[in-house]
């Protein structure tokens, strides 16, 4: 997605997703495709359909936007391509 608010992301070696508030994917850099094995084509999609419906960061992302809360700096373990890999979450 070529958005203004999403400018200057693509550089950033941390993965970086932007979900709506419904829980559709609006935003992947190059570092989250990487990591999280999500492509430009999941744009659109729910977030649980493009990962583990039971991943923690679906989990921690589900409970931010149903119940209006933001989440800081939570860390989470997830299991990945390229094994399992600390995270810190921002929601």
């Amino acid at each position: 997605m070529s958005h203004t608010a999403f400018s200057g992301l693509e550089f950033l070696d941390d993965a970086v997703i932007a979900v709506a508030a419904d829980g559709t994917l609006v935003y992947v850099n190059p570092a989250a495709t990487d990591l999280l094995c999500l492509r430009q084509d999941d744009l659109g999609m729910t977030l649980a359909a493009c990962l583990e419906p039971h991943s923690p960061i679906v989990s921690a992302v589900i409970t931010a936007c149903t119940e209006n809360i933001s989440i800081t700096e939570h860390e989470l373990l997830l299991a990945t391509n390229h094994g399992d890999v600390y995270v810190t979450l921002t929601a």
